[in-house]
């Protein structure tokens, strides 16, 4: 038995000596070396293995204009300086009294040929900084670190623990182990984004340890670790939400050392519908007015993301004429075409981009899944031929969306309510100009009357008189009346002897023995006012009527206004007379009526005679016509004035 194991142990001796005798002789001739170096960096104390993917084809190209492919048969050496000799299978372990740089060679044969690469390995003790110092160096932007982009629900994620592509020279691989020698551990690290950055992240608690971090040993269904054959566990994430940015670091540990191999800093976007087609919404039907102003607004949806200038265009219709497009994303609005008095446009558009979000994103944060916005259609002074049916459609990213359909219906009550509103106003007109034809008709001469009161023009200075005096005075007369008439007529005279006015008394020339009918007439004409004393006895005098209705003539031809002093029991006593003129009925009624009663204060009855006189301005004159009249002295009256009345100084 033992001779048996001295044979074995012999004979492998033997077939391992042929072996190295074998290779040496490979790697000794015919080979050709490439003038280049690969270098890696190892740790001490950490197995390794060497392979022949670092010759490429490009260098059998090179060297004997061979082109090989993927599949060709090839044998691959390693050689320590010392001739040691290594399969690409054997791993290699390196303590910490070996040479910091140790170059290999690395011989790769096909056929007849040989080609050789020398590569340096340096060797590096692990590192001592923390994990969290790990993640800062990373994240910084040095080395070591893929940044990966992904929206809500999307393709499941999967972390390999290697170097990043990005990774410097000196970045580690795991160890060229069984995968049961090695343990993975991932470690997730929050982080924040740095403002005014457009990639920069920070750890968001930096002054803390791999320890003191949230570390989650991920063994639940929506990350898991994934095995790989000889190498550390890869990561793999479903499902991921606004919940996971983070850095994700894979630490392996070897014999009881660790170290940080990689690390991925991943944002999310929010999840964005698979279904491009736009979708559009409108009213379903409005009602306008003629010249009224009406704005159409529909809802458009579209999925969200940043668009260019000719990805978006909306179009709207009526019939088969096209009449506003709007694709035109810089401009607010858009005209319409074929002399429609329209517009279209935007409201409420944003184009922005999709935010990935490097961290756990506050809620008002957040975007929506879809781009809403407002496409509007303005009409300004619409008619009759605006309305009817209308289509509005979307192009997004050359995708059509279904045509919507809005009606305008003209509305014709206010149409209706201006053609009643305007055939009642003409109803009114006419039916107001007939009431007042009519009463023109009717009261026509007490109109004029009332016109020529307060509109004629006697208020210019222009004539000699100022007042005719026209009244009834017999010596016969009832001591009351009598009274009466010469309290008045004194007052009037003694209010216009103090305003300076002239007045004509044609008693008072009837006295002197010069009246006559056309000096009267004369008076009239050259007069502003004719006040008329009406009594009883003047109401039914042949003569007083005659002054009476000359006075009213020269009204109605704007040149006297009448004034009415009317005593007690005038009213009465009309309404008994039926020969009085209907003129001077129609002039009580509409001229200026001054009412005398017996006792009424002299001053008042003056002030209402001074209220109806014109105001002008005359210089002194004689108190009368023909100052040789024989005057009678009134004792009603403040002053000793003339009575016209010749021979009745008895009935003082």
């Amino acid at each position: 038995m033992t001779s048996m194991k001295i044979s074995v142990l012999l004979l492998g001796y033997i077939c391992a000596t042929v072996a190295a005798t074998s290779v040496s002789s490979l790697g000794a001739s015919n080979c050709t070396r490439i003038p280049r170096k690969s270098r890696v960096v190892k740790y001490v104390d950490w197995p390794f293995t060497l392979n022949c993917n670092d010759v490429t084809s490009r260098d059998w190209l090179t060297a004997y204009n061979i082109s090989l492919s993927p599949d060709a048969a090839l044998t691959c050496y390693i050689r320590h300086p010392d001739q040691h000799y290594y399969s690409t299978e054997t791993s290699i372990t390196l303590n910490g009294s070996s040479s910091i740089l140790t170059t290999y060679t690395v011989t790769q044969r096909y056929s007849t040929y040989c080609v050789s690469l020398e590569v340096e390995i340096e060797l590096r003790p692990l590192p001592h900084h923390t994990c969290g110092e790990d993640v800062i160096t990373a994240l910084r932007g040095t080395s070591n670190i893929i940044f990966v982009e992904s929206e809500i629900s999307g393709k499941p994620l999967i972390f390999e623990c290697e170097p990043a592509a990005n990774a410097a020279a000196d970045a580690v691989l795991p160890p060229a182990v069984q995968s049961s020698q090695i343990t993975t551990k991932w470690i997730r690290t929050p982080v924040r984004k740095l403002s005014g950055s457009t990639s920069a992240l920070q750890v968001a608690q930096p002054n803390q340890t791999c320890s003191d971090l949230p570390v989650y040993y991920l063994t639940n269904l929506k990350v898991r670790l994934l095995e790989r054959h000889n190498k550390p566990k890869a990561l793999e994430i479903t499902g991921q939400d606004f919940y996971d940015p983070a850095v994700y670091t894979c630490m392996v540990q070897y014999g009881g050392q660790t170290a940080y191999i990689s690390h991925a800093a991943l944002c999310i976007k929010q999840k964005v519908s698979n279904n491009k087609k736009p979708n559009i919404m409108c009213t379903g039907s409005r009602n306008f007015f003629q010249d009224d102003s009406l704005t159409v607004s529909c809802t458009v949806t579209t999925k969200l993301g940043e668009l260019k200038p000719d990805e978006l265009e909306i179009t709207w219709t009526k019939g088969t004429s096209t009449f506003c497009t709007k694709s035109d994303l810089l401009s607010s609005t858009a005209p319409s075409s074929g002399g429609h008095n329209s517009q279209c446009g935007l409201e409420d558009f944003t184009n922005t981009k999709k935010i990935c979000f490097w961290r756990q994103p506050a809620s008002n944060e957040v975007q929506p899944s879809s781009n809403t916005f407002k496409a509007y259609l303005t009409f300004n002074k619409m008619k009759v031929s605006d309305a009817g049916t209308y289509h509005v459609s979307v192009l997004y990213k050359g995708i059509p969306s279904d045509p919507a359909t809005f009606t305008l219906v003209f509305d014709r009550t206010r149409m209706l309510v201006k053609m009643a509103a305007g055939l009642t106003v003409c109803l009114v007109v006419m039916v107001s100009l007939i009431v007042l034809w009519l009463v023109y008709r009717r009261y026509r001469f007490r109109i004029k009357l009332r016109w020529r009161r307060h509109f004629g023009k006697y208020q210019d200075d222009d004539k000699k008189n100022i007042v005719v005096l026209s009244y009834y005075y017999d010596c016969d007369l009832a001591d009351e009346t009598r009274k009466a008439t010469e309290t008045i007529i004194t007052c009037i005279k003694q209010q216009l002897n103090s305003m300076q006015y002239k007045y004509y008394d044609s008693h008072e020339d009837l006295q002197a023995g010069g009246f006559s009918v056309s000096s009267l007439l004369q008076r009239l004409d050259d007069s502003h006012r004719m006040i008329i004393i009406l009594t009883e006895e003047y109401i039914r005098d042949r003569w007083s009527k005659f002054e009476a209705e000359q006075g009213l003539i020269n009204m109605e031809n704007n040149r006297t206004k009448l004034i009415f002093v009317r005593v007690k029991g005038v009213k009465k006593a009309l309404q008994g007379v039926e020969d009085f003129p209907s003129g001077l009925s129609d002039a009580l009624k509409t001229a200026r009526n001054i009412r005398w009663k017996p006792g009424m204060n002299s001053n008042l009855f003056k002030e209402s005679v001074a209220y109806a006189l014109p105001n002008l301005k005359r210089s002194p004159t004689p108190t009368t016509n023909n100052p040789s009249v024989n005057y009678v002295k009134l004792a009603s009256c403040d002053e000793s004035l003339a009575s016209p009345v010749n021979g009745c100084a008895s009935c003082v």
